[in-house]
């Protein structure tokens, strides 16, 4: 329905109204008033959103050229905390496009599944649809945001198993995700000593994964 599929596009923060801790009457009214305009827009979103979502399912290609012009543009002038560039502000707005990718690369992997002629079982079929997904997930890897990225390449993963992938095109995936897994617990006390840097991530990231693994070091 509209509603859900405008509830999770993308997340916006409305700068209009500032937190303050002050004991003046004025601010706890101006929080209030600002708290229902907050309410008022987080009822009404999902639904003009799930509209426009709705339009750009008709459009074809069109979606995924959408999606990485906005993960582009807020790789060139998107902010954020940190170094990182996740944020795009327009105005008084700002938009994490990231979030809008997820339903993007979902609904264009789906539409390009079901056109005529794609067997699932051809190797063809497979590799346009990583083409697909992971110029998405790459794009939002060089923000940085680990998360979204993986998030993404589950997204694309589930379309394909939903859509039909054959079990001997899953399975060796599985294998190597379960390998890749039972390596990284067992090499644990080596690759997350003090010093040892991980290609590809962030220190921020590599510590995340390393307390997943070890609680203890956080």
């Amino acid at each position: 329905s509209p509603y859900r599929l405008g509830s999770a596009p993308c997340s916006i923060r409305l700068r209009i109204c500032r937190s303050r801790y002050t004991s003046s009457p004025f601010w706890t009214v101006t929080q209030i008033r600002c708290s229902f305009i907050g309410f008022g827009m987080y009822a009404s979103a999902p639904a003009w959103l799930g509209f426009m979502l709705l339009g750009l399912i008709r459009q074809g290609p069109f979606r995924t050229d959408l999606g990485l012009v906005l993960l582009g543009l807020t790789l060139a002038i998107g902010d954020g905390v940190g170094g990182t560039q996740r944020w795009v502000a327009i105005g008084p707005l700002q938009f994490q496009f990231s979030e809008l990718s997820k339903i993007l690369t979902a609904v264009a992997l789906a539409h390009f599944l079901a056109s005529p002629g794609r067997p699932l079982d051809s190797p063809v079929t497979v590799l346009g649809a990583c083409a697909l997904i992971v110029p998405s997930a790459a794009l939002v890897l060089m923000q940085p945001d680990l998360g979204t990225s993986i998030l993404i390449l589950s997204a694309g993963l589930y379309v394909l198993f939903f859509a039909g992938l054959p079990w001997k095109l899953i399975l060796p995936v599985l294998a190597l995700g379960v390998i890749g897994i039972v390596a990284l617990i067992v090499s644990e006390p080596t690759i997350c000593q003090p010093g040892v840097d991980w290609p590809l991530l962030k220190a921020y990231q590599q510590h995340r994964v390393c307390t997943l693994l070890d609680p203890g070091k956080d």
